[in-house]
């Protein structure tokens, strides 16, 4: 075997593994948080007195469309790979909301609003087509794919935390790869690309529902160090303070990572596809 055709395989393996890890970490992310939902159902209740019925619009990628997990939804279109168990049927189920999820694996900010995605089985519409101005309850999450952190996550993966890297061997660590002339590039793009797209998706969001409470939820941490690991009452020494929860509250309040998958399955649930007057179209 050629020493290509190794590095090849090896990489192939190396992103298998990857994924797997992703998705039990995102599987974790989303069933954790729920006791803090109540942050959202305060909200509602402050604004209506009951979360019951409320109109509930989920928007975001996969992780909160459940890529991964089983009974998939075929909404808004197949392609997107969600599931009837992601987080927010989840948050529906604990809320006694009335759920519209438009959630797409692989979606960024402009197809939350101006773009089509194109997906391997159907396109979808721009998600921000299911809002209205019924609608009382949104969450999102987005941005991860603007900034590509599956690349980044694939490229940085290491052997052991003195390297080498596992798909590129002859360097330590991804540092130098990410970082030009002292500038660091992932930074500079969170700045100038990825927050202000966020930033306007949540204003357009907030122009089609006026009168939603629109939460933005964050990602997991990936692979947490102990500084970024809040203790348990398992783990935690006595002394120990416990950390604040990771989610910050800004003009647009947060809760923590809403998330999901684990591996690709096949079998669905049946649902109304949204929107239900325009039928699934090839990408």
């Amino acid at each position: 075997m050629s020493a290509f055709a190794r590095w090849s395989r090896r990489h192939r393996s190396v992103s298998n593994s990857l994924r797997r890890i992703l998705a039990a970490t995102a599987l974790l992310a989303c069933v954790a948080p729920l006791p803090a939902l109540s942050e959202p159902a305060r909200a509602a209740a402050a604004a209506g007195g009951d979360t019951a019925g409320l109109a509930y619009v989920a928007l975001g990628d996969s992780y909160s469309s459940g890529y991964g997990l089983t009974q998939l939804t075929d909404r808004p279109v197949p392609g997107c790979a969600q599931s009837a168990e992601d987080c927010p049927h989840q948050v529906t189920s604990a809320l006694g909301l009335a759920l519209t999820d438009v959630a797409c694996s692989g979606a960024v900010t402009a197809n939350i609003t101006t773009t089509a995605q194109a997906t391997g089985d159907g396109t979808a519409a721009p998600q921000d087509s299911a809002l209205s101005s019924s609608t009382r309850i949104v969450t999102l999450t987005i941005g991860g794919n603007d900034l590509g952190f599956a690349d980044i996550a694939a490229y940085c993966a290491a052997a052991s935390p003195d390297g080498p890297l596992l798909t590129h061997p002859l360097q330590r660590d991804c540092g130098t790869h990410y970082t030009a002339e002292g500038s660091d590039n992932l930074t500079a793009r969170l700045d100038g690309t990825v927050a202000p797209a966020i930033s306007a998706t949540v204003a357009a969001i907030r122009g089609r529902a006026p009168h939603a409470a629109v939460f933005v939820i964050g990602y997991p941490a990936i692979a947490p160090d102990a500084a970024n690991t809040r203790p348990t009452a398992a783990t935690a020494p006595r002394s120990a303070s416990r950390r604040p929860p990771t989610a910050t509250r800004s003009p647009t309040p947060t809760s923590p990572s809403c998330s999901t998958p684990n591996k690709p399955s096949t079998t669905r649930s049946a649902q109304t596809p949204w929107p239900p007057e325009t039928p699934s179209s090839p990408p």
